[in-house]
């Protein structure tokens, strides 16, 4: 499960990267792992650390930080993927910004 699963970002300026915004995956399986993590981003949204390796244990989580960038003026949109192994994959949480 990954939490939250939306955000909006505070106005920023073009070109400027945000503060981060913290998500946490966590894998509610009681007896498997999630294998072969993949995280990724799209629009004026990257990745800028993550605790999540290529695999999470059962009832274990980790936590993924993402900055905002805005490439133009305007509402900005993109959205958190994280694919795995499980049932449920992608999941995705959607992202939201305004650039100046």
């Amino acid at each position: 499960m990954l939490k939250p699963p939306s955000t909006t970002y505070p106005t920023e300026k073009v070109g400027t990267a945000s503060a981060a915004k913290t998500f946490t995956l966590t894998n509610n399986l009681l007896t498997g792992a999630l294998n072969n993590l993949v995280i990724s981003t799209s629009g004026d949204f990257a990745v800028a650390s993550t605790t999540c390796g290529t695999s999470l244990a059962a009832g274990g989580n980790c936590t993924i930080n993402v900055v905002f960038t805005p490439s133009a003026m305007g509402v900005r949109s993109g959205a958190l993927s994280v694919s795995d192994n499980s049932l449920i994959s992608p999941q995705i949480a959607q992202l939201t910004g305004y650039g100046y």
